[in-house]
């Protein structure tokens, strides 16, 4: 089935029925009998035109019931040896099986001078109208984006037909150029890898059911990517920034992050994060959506809103984003940022292609940005209580009078009390850790007064003990303090006791089973509960690992 006739809506009106004051409205400059596809296939000067619309199908279409306008190149303006190149390139296409909705003659050449519907044009007329192919072409008296006519307005049976001096310009968009620029393979190779076809059964010809399964008469799929979910620069619809690097800058960058993501032998998918998370780690702060960063804006601080990488965690909603979002802020202006980058136009933003070295401002984006704060009240963070000592879990949330509200994030924390005059002992999940990164490790923990500002000021004495994983799967713990000592809690206020600075040799960064965990061993000496100096209960708000800058 023609994918033309499924996509477009028929239009029945007989334009040459049209009344005299449409005609003077759209300067009809001839009215002629037929269709488009009879008008350009019978005009001496389209011939090279009419032969790649034949050779692509296009006169099936052109000859149909639909509506279009056509902006056509004549043949001065098209060669035929630009003409046997096209249907070469078309039919090498088919030939390996490329659809047609993503065959780059279609896209880039016949329905870049095709549009849905009728136009025509006056002595005021300046509008943006919608190529077959997504693109935005500007319509004036004069030409097609800069393409002057050498006719308009010509009314035909299913549409309008305008012939052009030159051919219309194809502007990729920023997916795109990607695809196919030189330079930038490394980038392409990385997001070609994630496209796969994905069917949709509301857009395709339903037939009979055989064994209770739907037979389908005609089959449609879309080209999907899972990297573009959150980032739509393969789209029309909005407009971008993009920095993105050359293959040298790439494979200096790579190198450098994926010593990040070591993930250990019994992971599953392993191989297949290892290759994701550092190549992702490289474009994370790379686009810019010009709608979030107008000129205004942009000439002082610069905001990314991709997030990509925290979409395709599985637990990144424990984080607490940079701003609060799927954003990293950058404090500098846009001709900063992009200084020493070569400029790109596409359809949708501008790419700025870096060769050489990757901005200062983009170095160790692990280590300067990803702190992780784990709350501890949060149920994914939770993992299991010692029962023979230990109470199920308290939370308690703080209420905005308490002086401690603003001091404590998310507004909660949690308690881990005894039973009896045991002590009591907690476990709990560190997610999204990496490898090979200096983090300084600290348990933040909170007065009684925060949940009670009538409670009797106490501290308390615990010990940490840190688990993960080595680079077999086999897990390794430390204590802390070491000896016999122990930390004790601030009883006044909300304070982050740091345990020890420490770096992981195996990331857990998108594993939904956590690697890294903490055990809360309540320390509290009865004798100095029962004194009324110290309280046996250990209040915490949550878990921060900082990397270390150096």
């Amino acid at each position: 089935m023609n994918k033309y006739i499924l996509a477009l809506t028929a239009l029945t009106v007989g334009l040459t029925a049209c009344s005299d004051e449409w005609d003077d409205h759209y300067q009809v400059a001839e009215r002629t009998e037929g269709t488009l596809w009879e008008n350009i296939s019978s005009q001496s000067d389209l011939t090279h035109f009419a032969k790649v619309l034949d050779a692509t199908g296009f006169s099936r279409t052109l000859s149909s019931s639909q509506v279009f306008t056509v902006f056509a190149p004549t043949d001065d303006a098209f060669s035929l040896q630009e003409c046997d190149s096209l249907i070469a390139s078309y039919n090498e296409q088919v030939s390996r099986g490329v659809k047609d909705d993503y065959n780059t003659v279609l896209q880039e050449f016949v329905e870049n001078h095709i549009a849905l519907y009728n136009y025509s044009v006056n002595s005021t007329t300046r509008d943006s109208i919608i190529m077959m192919n997504g693109k935005y072409q500007v319509l004036d008296q004069n030409g097609l984006s800069g393409s002057n006519y050498s006719l308009t307005n010509q009314l035909c049976n299913n549409g309008v037909l305008f012939k052009l001096q030159k051919q219309a310009t194809f502007l990729p968009n920023i997916y795109q150029y990607i695809k196919t620029a030189p330079g930038l393979d490394s980038v392409a190779a990385f997001y070609k890898a994630y496209e796969y076809f994905e069917f949709s059964s509301s857009a395709s010809v339903p037939g009979e059911i055989v064994n209770g399964k739907t037979q389908y008469l005609d089959s449609v799929t879309y080209l999907t990517n899972m990297l573009l979910a959150m980032a739509r620069f393969a789209t029309e619809d909005s407009s971008y920034m993009a920095l993105l690097p050359t293959n040298e800058v790439w494979k200096t960058e790579l190198e450098k992050m994926q010593q990040y993501y070591q993930y250990d032998k019994t992971v599953v998918g392993r191989d297949s994060f290892m290759y994701l998370y550092p190549r992702l780690q490289i474009l994370e702060s790379a686009y810019f959506s010009n709608t979030m960063n107008p000129e205004s804006k942009a000439k002082t601080r610069l905001v990314s809103n991709l997030g990509q990488m925290w979409a395709l965690g599985s637990n990144y909603s424990l984080y607490s984003y940079p701003d609060g979002g799927f954003y990293w802020r950058w404090n500098m202006g846009k001709d900063e940022f992009f200084a020493g980058t070569e400029a790109v136009q596409c359809s949708n933003g501008t790419v700025y292609r870096k060769s050489g070295t990757w901005s200062e401002h983009l170095l160790d984006l692990v280590a300067k940005h990803d702190t992780i704060n784990q709350e501890a009240e949060s149920t994914y963070t939770n993992d299991s209580v010692f029962t023979s000592s230990t109470r199920p879990i308290s939370r308690v949330y703080v209420t905005k009078d308490n002086p401690h509200y603003n001091d404590i994030t998310g507004s909660g924390y949690i308690e881990i009390a005894p039973l009896a005059s045991a002590l009591p002992k907690a476990m709990f999940n560190i997610y999204n850790v990496r490898s090979n990164v200096k983090y300084e490790f600290a348990v933040v923990t909170v007065p009684p007064t925060a949940g009670d500002t009538l409670a009797t000021p106490l501290c308390n004495n615990f010990r940490v003990i840190l688990k993960w994983n080595d680079a077999d799967g086999n897990q390794l713990s430390q204590r802390y303090p070491s000896g016999s000592g122990y930390f004790e809690s601030d009883s006044l206020h909300v304070q982050a006791i740091v345990v020890d600075t420490i770096t992981f040799p195996t990331s857990s960064f998108g594993l939904e089973k956590p690697q890294v965990k903490v055990e809360i061993d309540g320390y509290t000496n009865p004798k100095l509960v029962r004194a009324g100096t110290h309280s046996s209960t250990t209040r915490i708000d949550k878990f921060v690992l900082t990397p270390i800058l150096e």
